[in-house]
């Protein structure tokens, strides 16, 4: 049944050089419910698709082709259309996920992902939701702790905390961190309330976005 109402579904365009990549990932969004309006496979094709199709999400892999062109592309349709973009890529570096936030991507979710994974990364990001696979959080919240913790300003992170502020973006609850963590449970939220503190955030979705914004990778 399709995850998505016939009423509301997502028009969706897809940009991948891959092209069992783009079969793949078209006929998965197809039956559960997107309108795929168009596929391409050169980013130079974009702008032109967005413009005849006028999607409500653009699925790409930004390490396609020229990586910085690719990006660029990205970067200007944000810009100029506003248009929710997911990047649907093998490369989960420390620097391909940061140009993919930088350039605007709202989701990113890795070409291994599970069928359910990326079907959750396309709803909430044709929603205009943020949606980062745990494996990119994982290596933005390590990459924070090699820089330095995301400042001079703020107080490095433990590895611990790192490892708890990572299941936090999974949505898990001190309950089941611990068990994860084979820790006890008020061990895991005095944890949570040092990362709070150290991050400056107010809850823990604020957490999240803090360790994810760009200037506390530099």
């Amino acid at each position: 049944m399709p995850i998505v109402s016939p009423s509301s579904a997502p028009v969706v365009v897809i940009v991948d050089d891959e092209r069992m990549s783009i079969a793949g990932l078209a006929a998965l969004l197809a039956a559960n419910g997107f309108v795929v309006g168009a596929t391409v496979t050169d980013v130079a094709a974009l702008s032109a698709a967005v413009m005849d199709r006028r999607p409500t999400l653009v699925v790409i892999d930004p390490a396609m082709g020229d990586a910085a062109t690719t990006v660029h592309a990205i970067s200007a349709l944000v810009d100029e259309q506003g248009t929710p973009v997911l990047a649907f890529s093998r490369d989960l570096s420390l620097a391909a996920v940061h140009a993919a936030l930088e350039s605007g991507c709202l989701g990113i979710i890795p070409k291994t992902a599970s069928v359910a994974e990326v079907l959750r990364a396309a709803v909430a990001v044709s929603a205009r939701e943020q949606h980062v696979h745990q494996r990119a959080l994982t290596v933005l919240v390590h990459g924070l702790q090699a820089s330095g913790a995301a400042g001079s300003d703020l107080v490095p992170l433990t590895p611990r905390e790192l490892d708890v502020l990572v299941l936090i973006a999974d949505g898990l609850t001190n309950a089941s961190i611990a068990d994860r963590l084979s820790i006890a449970p008020a061990t895991v939220k005095t944890h949570v309330e040092n990362l709070l503190h150290k991050l400056e955030a107010s809850d823990r979705a604020h957490a999240v976005s803090t360790a994810m914004r760009r200037h506390l990778l530099s």
